[in-house]
């Protein structure tokens, strides 16, 4: 049989393509494009079983299953699950093998950090900065799409020890601050913060005057118009839909207060997920809790959402034990921004909660890896 390409050639090919799609599908209303991403993530899962011969560990076929019958039970009893939501974290899942593949190289992933970067920057020169960056979404998820690859990046280079550049989470940040998303702002702030500490010891002094330079810069520019963006948002049309309706500005907190009321006074809820129609605000917000957790809860029930939160906080006390700093920073700054918003369940960013919680998988824990 000819060999056409490599294992390592189609793993980078195929996490590129999912970049690439997910990237385009956001920018043009087109159903070919969407298409384009669903077949991404099918070739993304083929190629991680591929390259793994066609096999899973244990523990990721115990979590896939987990997830696929958590998701059955939701569907049948709660019916905040589809089948069709099912097929996809099934693909989402398989798409992850391909991110986690050591045969990944940073520098593929990196083409899709500037693809976005590039993206956003030529958006806010055509259509400003109060236009529509995306076609599906609105400008809080600039973050959101930048932060993807960005973080998944800086961990392929601290599993291999290598030095990095802040320059890429540097513009990630700035162009954050440029679209007004808070959750974006406080979870690339963080991000920026802690490379920036990561990496203090290593740069030239030079290269440290200019990155304190421009984030002054882009922090003035945020503070001299702070007023005007506060002002903007409290007479937007988003607000007065809320207001009309009899929502607050603090309306995801509420619907966030409700949800757990009704999954800590509901035993069914609780175990299975919140019937979020059940939730008066919940109409207003089209059954989107702007949580990720909740998120996880309201689809597939308390079991989930504990395994997901102990396998991510197993591999951040593993990060830090390893002094894998880089890592962790990612991981942290990642889920914070999933704390505000629709980002790493039934999302596009959904292979990106399975990266961080299979991470170490192919990383013995006895060993020392870590960046220094």
């Amino acid at each position: 049989m000819i060999k056409f390409i490599s294992k390592k050639g189609l793993i980078n090919f195929s996490v590129l393509f999912y970049f690439t799609t997910l990237l385009m599908s956001n920018q043009f209303d087109c159903y070919f494009l969407h298409v384009l991403f669903y077949f991404s993530l099918v070739l993304c899962g083929l190629a991680g079983l591929f390259v793994n011969n066609c096999t899973l560990s244990k523990k990721k076929t115990i979590i896939i299953l987990l997830i696929t019958l958590t998701g059955g039970v939701n569907h049948f009893i709660i019916g905040m699950t589809s089948i069709k939501n099912i097929i996809f974290l099934i693909l989402f899942f398989l798409t992850s093998n391909s991110l986690t593949n050591d045969a990944l190289n940073e520098k593929t992933v990196l083409i899709a950090v500037w693809l976005n970067i590039f993206v956003v920057m030529y958006r806010f020169f055509t259509v400003g900065f109060w236009g529509n960056i995306y076609t599906n979404s609105s400008s809080n998820f600039v973050s959101v799409y930048l932060m993807y690859p960005t973080v998944i990046y800086y961990s392929i280079i601290a599993k291999k020890c290598k030095k990095f550049n802040i320059f890429p989470a540097l513009m990630v940040w700035i162009l954050s601050l440029l679209s007004r998303g808070r959750g974006g702002i406080i979870s690339t702030t963080i991000l920026i913060v802690l490379l920036y500490f990561i990496r203090y010891r290593t740069l030239h002094i030079k290269t440290r005057l200019a990155i304190t330079t421009i984030s002054i810069i882009a922090i003035s520019i945020a503070m001299f118009n702070f007023e005007f963006i506060i002002n903007k948002l409290n007479t937007s049309i988003i607000m007065e839909y809320f207001i009309s309706r009899g929502g607050l500005k603090s309306s995801r907190i509420r619907f966030w207060s409700e949800y757990i009321t009704q999954a800590v006074l509901n035993i069914k809820y609780f175990l299975f997920g919140v019937d979020a129609s059940n939730i008066e605000i919940g109409l207003i917000f089209d059954f989107n809790p702007h949580n990720s957790f909740i998120e996880i809860h309201m689809c597939n029930g308390i079991f989930t959402l504990i395994l997901v939160l102990v396998t991510l906080l197993k591999n951040g006390i593993i990060g830090i034990k390893k002094q894998n700093y880089l890592f962790f920073a990612c991981m942290v700054s990642i889920m914070i921004r999933a704390f505000t918003d629709h980002v790493l369940w039934l999302a596009y960013g959904t292979p990106i909660l399975f990266y961080f919680m299979f991470y170490y998988d192919n990383i013995p824990i006895n060993s020392n890896i870590h960046y220094t």
